[in-house]
């Protein structure tokens, strides 16, 4: 897990937190300011997501350019 997605994580679990309490305490800026965060945190997520891929997949990219996975193209008979 990279620091977009655990950082993201929190923000949305202190989004819920504060939503849940402006719920309770009738206080709709608070749940607004709560719904706001959880929607950061998602996005922060999202992107961790895509760091993650884009890592993979040069990853990927590189163990093929040099040799990865030894597989030899098929030739036609």
């Amino acid at each position: 897990m990279n620091e977009n997605k655990t950082d993201g994580k929190a923000e949305e679990i202190k989004g819920r937190v504060k939503e849940a309490t402006g719920d309770l305490s009738g206080n709709d800026e608070m749940k607004r300011e709560g719904q706001k965060d959880q929607a950061k945190g998602n996005v922060r997520q999202a992107a961790g997501e895509v760091e993650e891929t884009a890592k993979s997949a040069a990853g990927s990219l590189k163990s093929d350019t040099h040799g990865g996975s030894g597989d030899k193209p098929r030739e036609d008979r």
